[in-house]
């Protein structure tokens, strides 16, 4: 069956994004790829084409429409917490080339490779524990013909002291599942100050988001918002968390292995 693209098209193009048929057939092969590694690595749950460009392209890709929107009219809540509840839209294409961005905790690429396809203009690193993973993700990125990015295998405790990464990037994203004060202990060291951490997120957030307010503090990071959101074509409601670096994080963060989600920060 010939897939169809018509969804991640148009997605894309209300991003601000015109997808060029070298950018399809990027995304056609990390596809095929990721269905033929999964018969022996477990990378996804989701393998069925429509529901990957729906459930991993797309929504991996979301946040370029919601990037015009960060730290600017921010409509805040009685309870002063921003949110902006627009659908994630652009009406005129996005300026943000020469980003430098980190996907910490990658897993599968996602959100890291989509983004890497749609901004070939700026620099990707994406970071994860598991060494089969980033083998997988060296080989399909080379297949793929994308030279703005760059795997690594390490942990975030590890990583965060090493020089050429903490507190070097515009902006660190996450998907992984895990609270929001144990992904901003993780995170925020790597974000320059004034740069962003978005941490991907589903379902209700504001009781998550309470309880990660004093760590964010601690790790020198600000709530900037949160930016809520259904995915393109469905009611599958989204929720982008935006933390901005207002100040460099202590050294002593983050902690050593397995002591964040313990006793995360409060």
């Amino acid at each position: 069956m010939e897939r169809s693209f018509k969804k991640l098209v148009d997605a894309s193009r209300s991003y601000g994004i015109d997808l060029s048929q070298t950018q399809l057939d990027q995304y056609s092969v990390f596809y095929d790829e990721m269905v033929r590694v999964n018969e022996y690595m477990n990378l996804t749950g989701i393998t069925d084409w429509d529901e990957v460009v729906t459930l991993h392209y797309i929504d991996s890709i979301s946040l370029i429409g919601s990037l015009k929107m960060i730290d600017k009219n921010l409509i805040v809540s009685s309870d002063g917490i921003s949110v902006d509840d627009t659908s994630a839209s652009a009406d005129e294409p996005m300026s943000v080339s020469g980003l430098r961005i980190l996907d910490l905790g990658t897993g599968a690429g996602f959100p890291g490779v989509p983004l890497a396809i749609c901004l070939p203009d700026c620099e990707f690193v994406l970071a994860d524990s598991l060494g089969k993973r980033i083998d997988y993700l060296n080989e399909v990125t080379k297949k793929m013909g994308l030279s703005n990015v760059t795997c690594i295998h390490s942990r975030a405790e590890d990583l965060a002291k090493d020089k050429d990464f903490r507190e070097s990037f515009d902006l660190v994203v996450s998907r992984a599942v895990a609270d929001t004060v144990v992904l901003s202990e993780y995170c925020i060291p790597f974000v320059k100050e004034e740069g962003f951490f978005v941490a991907y997120k589903s379902g209700e957030v504001i009781d998550e988001i309470e309880r990660a307010k004093s760590g964010i503090g601690l790790l020198g990071g600000d709530l900037s918002e949160v930016i809520k959101f259904d995915l393109p074509g469905t009611d599958i409601a989204r929720s982008f968390i935006v933390i901005k670096k207002v100040a460099s994080t202590p050294d002593t963060y983050p902690r050593r292995a397995g002591v964040p989600s313990k006793k995360p920060l409060s």
